[in-house]
C-alpha cells in the first residue's frame, strides 16, 4: 500500500528553480512542484531536491504550525502540485485536511509512516490516536523522513533520482554528524530533566536519555489547570531543575509564572516548527538551530 501512493502519473510543471543549499547537487532541468507543510518538511524537500523541485510552503515563516489555518491562496497553489508531504495524527488539522481533500492525482505523502511514534501522554488528546507527532526534534527520524522523501520525488521525477538520491546522502551525512555531536554533548550531564513550555521535544528526550517535564500538551493550547501546574512544579522541583525551556514562538507567560515559583531562570529552546524570515535570511537551518539546542541543553543541564 505504500508504494501504491506513488504509483501514479503526474505532471511536471515548469516552475521557478528553488536557490540550492551548498552540499546539494544543482541542475537545470524544469521542477516539479510539491507542497510541505510546515519547516522542518520544507527543508528536507530543498535539501534532497535542489534546484529540481518547486516547494510551495503552507505554513508561513513565523506562524504558529499547530494553529495555522489554509489561505484561498495556498489551497489554490497546493492544488498545482505533484505531491504534498505533511505530518499525519492531526498535527496541522487545517494542513491535513486540505492534503487529503485533494484529487486523487496529486501524491500524499505522510512522513510518520514508518517512524515508531511515542505515546503522547495524559495531554495529548487534542491530537488525532493520543501519539506524539513531534518526530524531526530527532536527527534520526529526520534522517528517516529525507530517506522516504527521497524515494518519493525518485518516483515521481525517475529521470532524475540518481540526483535525488545523491542530495539526500549528503544531507544525511550532515544529520548523522549532528545526531552524534548530540549524543556525545548530552552524554555526561549534572541534571538529565528539563521542563519545556509545551509537549514538543519527547523524541529528543527519548534519543538522548532525557526526561521531559512539559507544562502544557501536545498543542500549545493544552494549558494545564491550576493544580496540574501545581503537580509540574513539584515534579520540576523533585528533579532539581534549574531552567525552563521556553519557545521562541510561543507565549512565555506559564513558563514565566512557574519560573518565578520556582525561583529558577528561562531560556529559548527552538522547536523547529516555523522558523521567522529573518532567521532564514540569516541562513538558520535545522542543524544549525538544533546546535543551538544543544548548547542551551548543555548549559541548563550543566553538561560537562
Amino acid at each position: 500500500m505504500r508504494r501504491s501512493l506513488f504509483a501514479v502519473t503526474v505532471t511536471v510543471l515548469l516552475a521557478a528553480s528553488c536557490a540550492s543549499s551548498s552540499g546539494q547537487t544543482r541542475a537545470t532541468t524544469p521542477g516539479v512542484r510539491v507542497a510541505a507543510a510546515f519547516y522542518p518538511i520544507e527543508e528536507i524537500l530543498h535539501r534532497v531536491g535542489g534546484d529540481l523541485v518547486d516547494v510551495v510552503d503552507l505554513t508561513p515563516p513565523g506562524a504558529e504550525a499547530h494553529d495555522v489555518e489554509m489561505t484561498a491562496k495556498q489551497l489554490e497553489a497546493l492544488h498545482s502540485t505533484a505531491a504534498a508531504y505533511f505530518l499525519g495524527q492531526g498535527f496541522q488539522k487545517s494542513v491535513q485536511r486540505s492534503i487529503e481533500s485533494l484529487e486523487q492525482a496529486v501524491v500524499k505523502v505522510d512522513l510518520l509512516r514508518g517512524i515508531p511514534l511515542l505515546d503522547a501522554g495524559s495531554t495529548g488528546e487534542t491530537l488525532d490516536g493520543g501519539l506524539d507527532p513531534h518526530v524531526w526534534l530527532s536527527p534520526a527520524n529526520m534522517i528517516a523522513m529525507t530517506n522516504d522523501v527521497a524515494a518519493s520525488l525518485s518516483t515521481l521525477d525517475t529521470a532524475n533520482a540518481a540526483t535525488y538520491r545523491a542530495n539526500a546522502e549528503a544531507y544525511v551525512a550532515r544529520l548523522t554528524a549532528l545526531d552524534e555531536t548530540m549524543a556525545s554533548g548530552l552524554r555526561q550531564c549534572v541534571s538529565r530533566t528539563f521542563v519545556t513550555n509545551h509537549r514538543a521535544f519527547g523524541y529528543l528526550a527519548d534519543r538522548y536519555g532525557l526526561t521531559q517535564i512539559p507544562i502544557a500538551g501536545l498543542s500549545p493550547d493544552d494549558e494545564p489547570s491550576t493544580k496540574q501546574l501545581e503537580a509540574i512544579a513539584a515534579e520540576a522541583m523533585r528533579a532539581g531543575a534549574t531552567v525552563i525551556f521556553v519557545e521562541e514562538n510561543l507565549s512565555p507567560a506559564l513558563a514565566d509564572t512557574l519560573a518565578g515559583e520556582l525561583g529558577i531562570s528561562t531560556t529559548k529552546l527552538q522547536t523547529l516548527e516555523t522558523l521567522t524570515t529573518d532567521q532564514l535570511h540569516e541562513g538558520v537551518g535545522y542543524v544549525t538551530a538544533q546546535e543551538a539546542n544543544l548548547s542551551a541543553l548543555r548549559k541548563g543541564l550543566n553538561c560537562a
